[in-house]
Protein backbone atom coordinates (compact mmCIF):
# COMPACT_ATOMS: atom_id res chain seq x y z
CA UNK A 1 0.00 0.00 0.00
CA UNK A 2 2.70 2.21 0.66
CA UNK A 3 4.14 1.96 -2.94
CA UNK A 4 0.66 2.15 -4.31
CA UNK A 5 0.14 5.82 -2.21
CA UNK A 6 3.82 7.14 -3.17
CA UNK A 7 2.67 6.29 -7.03
CA UNK A 8 -0.75 7.76 -6.55
CA UNK A 9 0.54 11.00 -4.94
CA UNK A 10 2.98 11.29 -8.07
CA UNK A 11 0.84 10.09 -10.69
CA UNK A 12 -2.46 12.23 -9.88
CA UNK A 13 -5.34 10.24 -10.92
CA UNK A 14 -8.31 12.77 -11.33
CA UNK A 15 -10.82 10.55 -12.78
CA UNK A 16 -11.84 6.89 -12.28
CA UNK A 17 -11.13 6.11 -15.62
CA UNK A 18 -7.76 6.91 -15.12
CA UNK A 19 -7.77 3.77 -12.26
CA UNK A 20 -6.89 1.01 -14.74
CA UNK A 21 -3.92 3.13 -16.74
CA UNK A 22 -2.41 3.59 -13.21
CA UNK A 23 -2.65 0.10 -12.32
CA UNK A 24 -0.79 -1.15 -15.27
CA UNK A 25 1.69 1.82 -15.02
CA UNK A 26 1.83 0.60 -11.67
CA UNK A 27 2.50 -3.07 -12.31
CA UNK A 28 5.50 -2.36 -15.30
CA UNK A 29 7.52 0.17 -12.56
CA UNK A 30 6.89 -1.87 -9.33
CA UNK A 31 6.43 -5.33 -10.55
CA UNK A 32 10.26 -6.51 -10.20
CA UNK A 33 10.30 -4.49 -6.77
CA UNK A 34 6.93 -6.68 -5.72
CA UNK A 35 7.69 -9.87 -6.46
CA UNK A 36 11.25 -9.45 -4.63
CA UNK A 37 9.26 -8.75 -1.86
CA UNK A 38 6.64 -11.33 -2.00
CA UNK A 39 3.63 -8.71 -2.52
CA UNK A 40 1.89 -10.44 -5.91
CA UNK A 41 -0.96 -11.48 -3.88
CA UNK A 42 -1.62 -8.51 -2.24
CA UNK A 43 -1.24 -6.40 -5.37
CA UNK A 44 -4.44 -8.71 -5.97
CA UNK A 45 -6.40 -8.30 -3.04
CA UNK A 46 -5.94 -4.47 -3.69
CA UNK A 47 -7.16 -4.60 -7.06
CA UNK A 48 -10.18 -6.84 -5.68
CA UNK A 49 -10.82 -3.82 -3.64
CA UNK A 50 -10.77 -1.69 -6.58
CA UNK A 51 -12.76 -4.44 -8.56
CA UNK A 52 -15.60 -4.11 -5.87
CA UNK A 53 -15.52 -0.46 -6.50
CA UNK A 54 -15.87 -0.55 -10.18
CA UNK A 55 -13.02 1.28 -10.86
CA UNK A 56 -11.42 -1.72 -12.74
CA UNK A 57 -12.65 -5.02 -14.56
CA UNK A 58 -11.53 -8.80 -15.01
CA UNK A 59 -9.33 -7.50 -18.37
CA UNK A 60 -7.47 -5.43 -15.92
CA UNK A 61 -6.52 -7.49 -13.18
CA UNK A 62 -5.49 -10.12 -15.42
CA UNK A 63 -3.37 -7.68 -17.48
CA UNK A 64 -1.82 -6.34 -14.37
CA UNK A 65 -0.77 -9.19 -12.68
CA UNK A 66 0.08 -10.72 -16.26
CA UNK A 67 3.42 -7.92 -16.28
CA UNK A 68 3.88 -8.82 -12.57
CA UNK A 69 4.42 -12.42 -13.94
CA UNK A 70 6.48 -11.59 -16.97
CA UNK A 71 8.61 -9.94 -14.38
CA UNK A 72 9.09 -13.29 -12.44
CA UNK A 73 9.82 -14.78 -16.02
CA UNK A 74 12.65 -11.93 -16.46
CA UNK A 75 13.84 -12.75 -12.68
CA UNK A 76 13.86 -16.41 -13.47
CA UNK A 77 15.75 -16.35 -16.69
CA UNK A 78 18.63 -13.70 -15.43
CA UNK A 79 19.35 -15.65 -12.52
CA UNK A 80 19.83 -18.79 -14.33
CA UNK A 81 21.96 -17.20 -16.80
CA UNK A 82 19.52 -17.72 -19.63
CA UNK A 83 19.58 -15.44 -22.80
CA UNK A 84 17.49 -14.51 -25.56
CA UNK A 85 13.75 -13.81 -26.26
CA UNK A 86 10.85 -16.12 -24.95
CA UNK A 87 8.01 -17.42 -26.87
CA UNK A 88 5.75 -15.40 -25.21
CA UNK A 89 2.47 -13.99 -27.10
CA UNK A 90 0.91 -10.77 -26.21
CA UNK A 91 -2.71 -11.02 -24.08
CA UNK A 92 -4.57 -9.09 -27.19
CA UNK A 93 -8.17 -8.15 -25.57
CA UNK A 94 -11.24 -5.93 -26.40
CA UNK A 95 -10.86 -2.82 -27.79
CA UNK A 96 -11.75 0.33 -25.85
CA UNK A 97 -15.95 0.95 -25.61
Amino acid sequence: MKLWNRFVHRHAILADFQVSVACTTFAKHFGPELLRQGLRDELLFHMFALWDFNLLDQFNIRTCLGIVDKCAEGVTESSTGKTGASGSTSHAGPSGA
